[in-house]
This record gives C-alpha cells, sequence and structure tokens, in this order.
C-alpha cells in the first residue's frame, strides 16, 4: 500500500541519517580533546567570566517533512514553546529558526513567529552545508541583534520508532562541562602543547562543537 512504502522510505532515511551521526562520535571526541588541551590552561579565566543573564533566546528547532511525521512535529514544538515560556522569555525576545517547513507551521500555529526558515536536506550531503548556514545565522543573531542564548531543539532518537524531544543548549557553553573535559585523564604520557591564542583556539574549537551538536 502507499501508506506502507512511505514507512518504508522514511524507515531508509532515517537510517541513513543515524550513519552519519554514528560517524561523526570519533571527530566530536577530537574536539573534546582540543578543549581538554586549551583549558588545562586556561580554566581559570573561563570560569572568571560572568554568566550572563538570558535576555533574548534564539532557538534552532528540527522538524520532519517526511510523510507521516505530523506528530513528532507537534511534540517538538510544543516542547520548545513550553520551555521559551518557562524560561520567562517573551515572544519579542525570541528568534525561531526553523529547520523544516512543517514544524514552522506549528510554531506559527501557536503564535510564535519563524524569523528563519530552512529546508530539511534531502540527503546526507546536505548536512554540511545546512550546518553551515545554520552557524552564519546564529553569528547574525549573536553580534548583530544581541541574542544571548541559544538552544537545539529536536526529536532524540530512543529505539525502534521511539522519539522523544530533547533540547540542548548551545551557547553559552554549559561550563559544567567544560570542567569536566578539562578534569578528564589524558590517555598519553606526552600532553601536547599550543602555541597560537587561547582564545583564538578555543573560539574555533567551540565553533567545531556547535557543528557537530547541530
Amino acid at each position: 500500500s502507499v501508506v506502507k512504502t512511505m514507512k518504508a522510505l522514511a524507515a531508509v532515511s532515517i537510517r541513513q541519517y543515524q550513519k552519519a551521526v554514528y560517524s561523526l562520535r570519533d571527530y566530536n571526541m577530537t574536539v573534546e580533546m582540543g578543549l581538554q588541551i586549551v583549558l588545562k590552561e586556561r580554566m581559570g579565566a573561563m570560569l572568571e567570566r560572568k554568566t550572563a543573564t538570558m535576555k533574548r533566546m534564539g532557538v534552532i528547532v528540527f522538524g520532519s517533512d517526511q510523510g507521516l511525521c505530523g506528530q513528532l512535529n507537534e511534540q517538538i514544538s510544543v516542547f520548545m514553546l513550553d520551555y521559551a515560556r518557562n524560561a520567562g522569555i517573551k515572544k519579542e525576545n525570541r528568534k525561531v529558526l526553523s529547520v523544516g517547513a512543517r514544524v514552522a507551521d506549528y510554531v506559527e500555529d501557536a503564535g510564535q513567529t519563524v524569523d528563519e526558515l530552512l529546508t530539511t536536506p534531502s540527503s546526507t550531503a546536505g548536512i554540511t552545508p545546512l550546518v553551515q548556514e545554520i552557524i552564519m545565522i546564529i553569528d547574525e543573531w549573536h553580534f548583530r541583534q544581541n541574542v544571548d542564548h541559544f538552544f537545539l531543539f529536536y526529536n532524540k532518537y530512543e529505539s525502534g520508532a521511539i522519539y522523544h524531544p530533547h533540547q540542548v543548549q548551545l551557547l553559552p557553553v554549559n561550563r559544567e562541562w567544560l570542567k569536566e573535559i578539562a578534569k578528564k585523564k589524558w590517555e598519553s604520557k606526552s600532553l601536547p602543547i599550543f602555541r597560537m591564542d587561547g582564545d583564538q583556539i578555543f573560539s574555533s574549537l567551540i565553533r567545531e562543537y556547535l557543528f557537530v551538536s547541530l
């Protein structure tokens, strides 16, 4: 039947994206190792920086334009809007980037403006250009529109056909996570060093962290 065919196509599409996620694990480990080296020397300076109070909130919400995913789109939109509401951020102080037209419809039907709309990639080849565009938008909102906090909302795969709404704070980077990385034991006896400016390396690594997170 048509429904069975659509389900099969959706399953194939999901599996190829899951494989892409698994392939990023080694790269993510490399990024964390780089952060570990920088933080061992600069953790004190990082912790001295004051944590900014959230005044303007940037949201990246991932939906799906695949057929039969209406429930997932509705769930993640409700989850995101509830989170923003509970955070005490008014609608006019939120910037929303939607990946997927269908989830954008749910968000706007609830009265929240969608500021940027990007299409979901049709294959894994479209992931990198999409993430690069998202990072450019984050830069624009942060430096030109004073958005100080960024959050990612998506349906996290659990098992089988089970997904749950999930939220990740992208920026500012979680300090407890940075502390955990800094405290990790280095696996080899020789500890790498760096000669570049520490802040510059840290910023570059955080951009790579964003790339992996998205």
